[in-house]
């Protein structure tokens, strides 16, 4: 497994006007996306359900999840 950094574009859906350019750290094992709730909320991605993470270490931690679309150099 691998990790870069990317950038990608952040939609509410594939044809929303409002788009945000956010920087990832991408881990090629990862399942999930996090976005920062500030751009989110810019963007009016709203949360639909919470769900639980365990971390590296043993611990969990409840995070808020919401669907958005993502696309990289225009493509989705």
């Amino acid at each position: 497994m691998g990790i870069t950094n990317v950038i990608l574009t952040v939609r509410e859906h594939r044809k929303s006007g409002k788009s945000a350019e956010v920087e990832f750290l991408v881990d090629s094992g990862a399942v999930y996306r996090l976005v920062p709730g500030k751009i989110l909320d810019e963007l009016g991605i709203e949360p639909y359900r919470e769900m639980g993470f365990s971390l590296a270490d043993g611990t969990t931690v409840k995070r808020q999840i919401s669907a958005a679309y993502f696309e990289f150099k225009g493509e989705g």
